[in-house]
């Protein structure tokens, strides 16, 4: 995925940034308030988790990554 776009949202729980790829494809992060106070540190923030994703993911390669299925209510 090549990054197309940024769009951040924020609602009374904190802030929902999705990067958005040139594929139609999209990641989007939930960062609570206690976490960003402004629109960049909001975005700072979801690419920090980002990181911590793809690290965790290539970190032990021998393990499968944990398929969960969670509601989100926006």
């Amino acid at each position: 995925m090549h990054l197309l776009e940024t769009k951040i949202v924020h609602d009374t729980t904190g802030w929902r940034v999705d990067f958005v790829g040139d594929d139609g494809e999209a990641v989007s992060i939930k960062v609570a308030d206690g976490h960003a106070a402004s629109e960049d540190e909001a975005i700072e923030r979801a690419k920090e988790v980002m990181v911590q994703l793809t690290a965790y993911g290539t970190r032990r390669p021998e393990h499968q990554p944990v398929r969960c299925r969670q509601q989100w209510k926006l």
